[in-house]
């Protein structure tokens, strides 16, 4: 990924979460869970569903973040579509008056105003 600029240019955009770091940590948690799962299995069990109970709670919150965000997308494309219509309304109206009083100068004209 290139390093873009965020809108207020002080930050530069990267992904942290990258492949490598992913596997980092999957595979420092795992050693984690396997020496915790030698030493004691029922906190083991304890810890590997908390975070399971975590990990569930954090889906709902991206699932929720993903929806009010496609609602939020879907929104400002439907106002930009009609600001479009607007302003095209707006021009064909304009360049109709235009030649409307243009008629009305050459009337004046020929009828010698």
């Amino acid at each position: 990924m290139t390093n873009k600029k965020t809108p207020d240019g002080n930050q530069e955009l990267e992904p942290i979460w990258t492949n490598n770091k992913v596997a980092a940590h999957a595979d420092a948690l795992y050693e984690t869970y396997r020496k915790l799962n030698e030493e004691n299995r029922e906190q083991f069990l304890g810890v590997l569903l908390k975070d399971f109970c975590v990990l569930q709670g954090r889906f709902h919150q991206l699932e929720e973040a993903y929806i009010i965000n496609r609602k939020v997308s879907s929104g400002a494309a439907e106002v930009s579509h009609v600001a479009v219509q607007k302003y095209q309304e707006f021009d064909a109206t304009l360049k109709n008056q235009g030649k409307n009083f243009s008629k009305r100068l050459e009337n004046l004209e020929h009828h010698g105003f």
